[in-house]
This record gives structure tokens, C-alpha cells and sequence, in this order.
């Protein structure tokens, strides 16, 4: 089969770079049917200044899909007259597949590189013409920034080396760190010993490490996951722990890919690796392979003090075990560790690392999460139907770490239309809806009953009064005479969401007190639950089944999550703000000429009579 041609668009890219300062065209668009991707030679010339770091003109291939300008651009060094060490923002600068002419240290370009943004515009362009320009325009500056070591400047996100993953890295090692259990580590003076660990068939293809252990068996830390995550014995595996006063790096910025480099660049920061690593095969040796975990401190910021620990997984191999021994020697521990180390932990052996991450309840939900005070609050939610199962859903996964749900009813099928749970979960929505919620985050602790409100045992009204916050999702007058009969020992927050008919409106109503306002509640809700019936009565009701005529509430999905969404934010205002004031709040719908026109919150107080007005 014969090579395709290059695009147009290629073609159209590769004009661009004429005329450029600094760039020497080697060898024009090649085709590798190896990776299925074409690349383009270019040498690249900085000026750099008093710099000996790196080359003044150093060969890269800039490799493209064959949709480009759409696409990923791979920029790598290539093996002749390429660089060879790894800097910051640069894959491990290995030597890849002999078919390949390029190194496999790519390096990012990405326009989240800040350091580079001084000296190329930070929009990346995607028309044919200006796309590869901008890419060799960003490798340039990467070039003049290694060479200067300003990749990483202070103040910037800390980024770790890029450890290169051995073939056994399925499967993601998951730690539980942050800034509590970095001060309890600050206080740990071991420096090797067992973790055990877990693979809950609820997490696929990830491991939880549990806890910390000396060699003796003391327990030196336990990971603060939560109770449903928490396992113990028979069910945990054991591996064994390293951990150094500083990252170990391959000076610029390169991960250490043998034992032997890992040896030395741990000397470099006054660490003799060698008697932490026996210590450590004497824990393991049974001639398997184990997972262990080398450890040491980050920051969060570059230049800055380190806040927590960091756990990279690797393979230890599986060591001389029984009789093997150095021939003429006999089968001692110190014997076996001599042949260790000229065969398994050989200085030239491959360390085989693993996939790790911190799922530490700050770390996972970084990209989105309810500040600090609703998130370290506890919450009730009674009734988890449409409306209440998208806000406890909302809560878990904004980072809520501590929810209690009630329910009495059972899953049916037609609730499923605009309910977060499936077909699979056709049993009490407590039950069903706890389950779903713990599968959201390793972190979040979710207790249910499954029964009405208020509950019958003395055991489980205690386990609602120790909750900070009740969210009322109901909708029953019955409920709302429960909450009002209950005495909590001092205020307690109780906020109760109704939807309308329709759920074209929701009414939020809060109130921090000993007992809760009934009385105030229904002069509120009552006018505005009766306008809603009057304005669904010429429609009619809903209705599902066969026989006598069952009415069903009326409500689309997207209008239950749209509201339950605008509930959070009341929430969150609320329990940030707690006020001796109950509060009262609509928000509707707006209908606009060009359909939907978003949301509308109108706002009551008590000493302020208007509301019925306001919305007549």
C-alpha cells in the first residue's frame, strides 16, 4: 500500500514557518505508518544567552494527525541531534520504538504553560495556516525558557516529573493525603514499613490505600476515606512503603527510570537509598512481585514550604527467595540482598511505576465544590424522590461530606423519568439512592432509614439530631407538622424546598430555631400551593395506571434539576449565613418571547407583607 499525500492544509502549514527566525526546514512532511501520523523535521536555533544547558540547534519533529489542522501536534525531540535530558513540562525524554525518529520526551506547548505566555500569545489558533506557525513559535520559547530554567517559576502550580508507566499499570494506586495527615506524618520518624491496601469491586481498576504500618505491625496512619470505603482484614493486600525527605529527581526535571538513577539522585539530596531499600526487601521477600509506594513532600506552589505528602506507586520485583543464593554463599537475608542487587534492584534494572493520585476530599473535588463551611456541615435530606435525590446528588458531589437520608417509598418504575437512580434500583429509594452516593466519591460518609419522618426508635431521632442541616423535600404538611413537633437541643437549620404543579416555581423556606414555624411556613406556601392547582385545572392532572383515576404530580426532569440547582444556591447562602430570622424565597421561571428566559427569585421577609402582591 502506498503512502498517502500531504493535505493541502499541511502543505499550507508548513509555508507558514517561511521566514521564520529561527527555523530550518530538515525534512519535509513524512508519513510513518508506524503511529499513524505525519511529521515535519525542523532544527530549532535560540539564542541562549550564557546558557550551556542545552544546544543552540537542536533537531524536532513536529508530528500531526492527518485531519490537521484538527488534531493532536506532537512536538519531541528527535534522536539525532535532539535533546536527551528532560526538563520541566516535558514528557520522560526516553528513546522510543526503533521505527520511531523521534524521542518520546514531548514536550507542552499547552497554553497553560505560564511561563511562555511572556513571549507568545497564549490563544491557540486553529486555522491550517496559523496552527503549526504557533506551535514552533511555543517551542521556541520552550527552548529559551530551558535554557534559562525558567519552565517553573515561583509561584506556579508545582508540577511533578512525568514517571513513565511500566506495562502493569492497569490499575490506579489512590492515597488519601492532605494537610492533616502531612502534619502526622511530620511527627513520624520511620522511613520504611508495610501499607495495606484495597480493591473495593465497587472502584474498578483502582486501589485504596488504607492504612500505614511499621515493620513491626504498629499502625502509624490510617486514610481518612470513608466508613463505606474503610475495609479490613481478610480483604486487604500488602505492600511496602518508602519515603524520602524531597522528591527525587534526574537533574533537570526527569523521573528516575532505573535503580540505579533513583540511587543517585536520592544521593544528591543526602539520602542513602541502599539501606531503605533492604530494609524493604526483607518486608517482601517471598519471591513475588509487591506494590510499594516511595512518598515525599510537595507543595502547592513552586519555591514554596511543602503541605502534604505525595505516594508514587511502583513495582518492587519479586526478590531471591528459599535457596536462592549467590553460589559459595549460604541462604542468608544479607546474601539474598547482595543478589538483589545484581539482579532484580540492579542498578540497570527498570523501576516499574504505577499509576497513583491523591483522592483526597480536597484534591477531587477541585473542580468544582461548595465552600469549605456547607461542605463541612452534615446533612439530612428527608424524602429522596425527584427533587430531593437531585439535591443530595448535588450536595455529594459539591463536596458535602456527610449526608443522611430518609425515604419510606419504593422505587417504581414511572419515577424513573425524573429520578437520578435506574432500573436497577427498583427497591427503597433510601437504600438505592445511599448506594448510588457513595459511588460518587471515596470521601462522602452517606447514612439512610428508610422509613417515614419522624422516625419511630429513640436511636435513629438521635442520629437526626446530630446532623447540622434538615433539607425538606416532601412536600407533606405531615412532615412539616413532625419538624415543628420535634426539640433539638438549641437551633438547628431547617430548610424545606417545594416544588410547584409543573415545577415552574419552587418555594424555599428556612429557619434556624429551636422549633420549627409551621404556623409561618403554611401562611407562606398555602396561598401560593392553591394558585398552582387553580392554574393546572384546566389542563387536568396527569395520570398513570389502570382502574380508579391516579393522579401523579407534574413535572419534567429538566425543570425538577433546573430548581433543585437554584435550591443549592439557597443553601449555600443560607448555611453560610445562618439568621434567628426565618427566610422565605420564590424562583420561577420566566417565559420570554424567544421561550425560556431563565430564573426569577422573589424574596420575602417576614416583617415585609408583599409577597402575594409581588407575585399576583
Amino acid at each position: 500500500m502506498s503512502a498517502p499525500n500531504a493535505s493541502e492544509e499541511m502543505r499550507a502549514g508548513r509555508r507558514s514557518l517561511d521566514g521564520l527566525v529561527g527555523v530550518e526546514l530538515v525534512e519535509d512532511w513524512q508519513w510513518l505508518p508506524e503511529v499513524g501520523r505525519w511529521t515535519l523535521l525542523l532544527r530549532l536555533t535560540v539564542d541562549l544567552g550564557e546558557s550551556d544547558r542545552i544546544p543552540a540547534s537542536t533537531d524536532w519533529h513536529f508530528a500531526v494527525d492527518s485531519q490537521y489542522p484538527l488534531g493532536d501536534i506532537w512536538v519531541s525531540p528527535a534522536k539525532t541531534n535532539g535533546i536527551k535530558v528532560t526538563f520541566h513540562h516535558q514528557r520522560c525524554n526516553r528513546s522510543s520504538q526503533p521505527a520511531v525518529p523521534w524521542r518520546r520526551g514531548n514536550i507542552c506547548v499547552d497554553i497553560g504553560v505560564r511561563g511562555l505566555d511572556r513571549s507568545v500569545h497564549n490563544q491557540e489558533p486553529w486555522s491550517a495556516t496559523r496552527r503549526l506557525e504557533w506551535y514552533v513559535r511555543r517551542a521556541l520559547a520552550w527552548l529559551a525558557a530551558a535554557a534559562k530554567d525558567e519552565l517553573m517559576l515561583d509561584g506556579e502550580p508545582f508540577e511533578l516529573p512525568d514517571f513513565p508507566l511500566g506495562p502493569d499499570s492497569e490499575f490506579t494506586v489512590a492515597f488519601n493525603e492532605d494537610a492533616t495527615t502531612f502534619a502526622s506524618w511530620q511527627a513520624i520518624r520511620k522511613r520504611v514499613g508495610y501499607f495495606e491496601y484495597s480493591e473495593p469491586p465497587a472502584i474498578r481498576h483502582a486501589s485504596l490505600v488504607q492504612r500505614f504500618l511499621t515493620n513491626g505491625n504498629k499502625v502509624l496512619l490510617e486514610a481518612p476515606w470513608s466508613q463505606t470505603y474503610q475495609l479490613r482484614q481478610p480483604t486487604l493486600k500488602r505492600g511496602v512503603w518508602i519515603r524520602l525527605p524531597q522528591l527525587p529527581v534526574v537533574e533537570p526535571w526527569q523521573a528516575p527510570t532505573t535503580w540505579g538513577e533513583l540511587e543517585a539522585a536520592c544521593a544528591r539530596v543526602g539520602v542513602n537509598l541502599l539501606p531503605l531499600l533492604e530494609q524493604a526487601s526483607h518486608l517482601v521477600r517471598d519471591g513475588k512481585r509487591h506494590v510499594g509506594l516511595l512518598g515525599f513532600p510537595l507543595p502547592r506552589n513552586t519555591g514554596e514550604e511543602s503541605v502534604q505528602m505525595h505516594w508514587q506507586a511502583f513495582v518492587f520485583p519479586a526478590l531471591a527467595y528459599g535457596h536462592e543464593h549467590p553460589r559459595g554463599f549460604r541462604p542468608l537475608p544479607k546474601n539474598q540482598w547482595w543478589l538483589d542487587r545484581r539482579q532484580a534492584l540492579s542498578p540497570s534494572s527498570l523501576i516499574e511505576w504505577l499509576e497513583s493520585a491523591n483522592w483526597s476530599a480536597n484534591e477531587i473535588s477541585a473542580r468544582g465544590r461548595l465552600p469549605q463551611n456547607v461542605r463541612s456541615a452534615s446533612f439530612a435530606v428527608i424524602g429522596v424522590g425527584a427533587l430531593g435525590s437531585a439535591i443530595a446528588e448535588l450536595l455529594a458531589r459539591a463536596g458535602v461530606g456527610e449526608l443522611l437520608l430518609i425515604d419510606c417509598d419504593t422505587l417504581k418504575v414511572g419515577n424513573l423519568v425524573r429520578h437520578t437512580l435506574t432500573m436497577s434500583d427498583l427497591e427503597k429509594k433510601a437504600d438505592a439512592m445511599a448506594a448510588r452516593l457513595v459511588g460518587v466519591s471515596p470521601n462522602v460518609q452517606v447514612d439512610f432509614m428508610s422509613g417515614k419522618f419522624p422516625p419511630v426508635l429513640e436511636s435513629d431521632l438521635e442520629r437526626v439530631r446530630r446532623v447540622d442541616v434538615i433539607v425538606d423535600t416532601t412536600g407533606s404538611d405531615e412532615v412539616i407538622s413532625a419538624l415543628a413537633a420535634q426539640e433539638w437541643i438549641g437551633p438547628k437549620l431547617v430548610i424545606s424546598a417545594s416544588l410547584s404543579l409543573g415545577a415552574r416555581r419552587i418555594y424555599i423556606f428556612s429557619a434556624y430555631a429551636e422549633h420549627f414555624p409551621a404556623a409561618e411556613f403554611h401562611r407562606l406556601v398555602n396561598p401560593l400551593l392553591e394558585r398552582d392547582v387553580g392554574e393546572w385545572k384546566a389542563a387536568g392532572l396527569p395520570w398513570e395506571g389502570v382502574g380508579c383515576w391516579n393522579p401523579v404530580f407534574p413535572a419534567r426532569i429538566d425543570d425538577i434539576w433546573l430548581l433543585a440547582s437554584a435550591t443549592i444556591k439557597e443553601i449555600q447562602a443560607t448555611v453560610s449565613t445562618p439568621s434567628a430570622e426565618h427566610h422565605f424565597s420564590v424562583i420561577e421561571q420566566v417565559e420570554s418571547k424567544d421561550g425560556f428566559g431563565g430564573l426569577r427569585k422573589v424574596q420575602h421577609r417576614p416583617r415585609a407583607n408583599h409577597l402575594q402582591a409581588a407575585i399576583r
